[in-house]
């Protein structure tokens, strides 16, 4: 039990946020911060594929929605950019 409890601290949470931390600092804060609203849509996408449920279809909507969303923000900061 205590093995299993250091492999969740030293893999999924100190090695997670060194992994997320230089994400960030390698591709912007606003770029990344974005994305990061996407990552509950995988989220229910990936555990729908790894568990063979189905996902619900209202979920597939907003998911379609939040990803557009996403792609404008995306679009709109970049067009800014160029201007």
């Amino acid at each position: 039990m205590v093995v299993g409890f250091a492999y969740l601290v030293v893999v999924s949470q100190l090695m997670g946020f060194f992994a997320w931390y230089a994400g960030l600092a390698r591709g912007g804060i606003a770029r990344v911060g974005q994305v990061q609203q996407v990552q509950p849509v995988l989220t229910v996408l990936w555990s729908g594929w790894l568990f063979a449920g189905g996902v619900d279809p209202v979920a597939g909507v907003v998911g379609a929605v939040l990803a557009g969303c996403v792609a404008v923000a995306q679009r709109a900061r970049f067009a800014e950019k160029n201007l």
